[in-house]
């Protein structure tokens, strides 16, 4: 998804983007939001319980346009995760040899 564009990853470390939050679309738009535990870290990062809630209809809506807002101003890191996913390999596997 990555490669083809359908998923794209940008990074605004400055812009308030908390609490983490993923805004689900459909053609007709906004559809739902997912607030809440989206970290990348082990363990969970901070002390006490690590919640999320689901939105929908007007919540996505709003939420939409303040991602839009974060958007605007964060930087595309998706070739940077791209080379790095590209690279990595299962634990476990054999490399085989190419031709040449």
């Amino acid at each position: 998804m990555l490669e083809s564009g359908r998923l794209q990853v940008r990074a605004a470390p400055l812009a308030g983007w908390s609490p983490d939050f993923t805004v689900f679309s459909d053609a007709a738009g906004p559809s739902a939001v997912l607030t809440g535990f989206h970290w990348f870290e082990r363990p969970y990062p901070h002390r006490g319980p690590a919640l999320s809630s689901l939105h929908f209809a007007d919540a996505a809506r709003v939420t939409s346009r303040r991602h839009a807002e974060l958007r605007q101003t964060a930087h595309d890191i998706g070739p940077a995760v791209w080379s790095i996913l590209s690279k990595a390999r299962p634990r476990g596997m054999a490399v085989a040899a190419g031709p040449g």
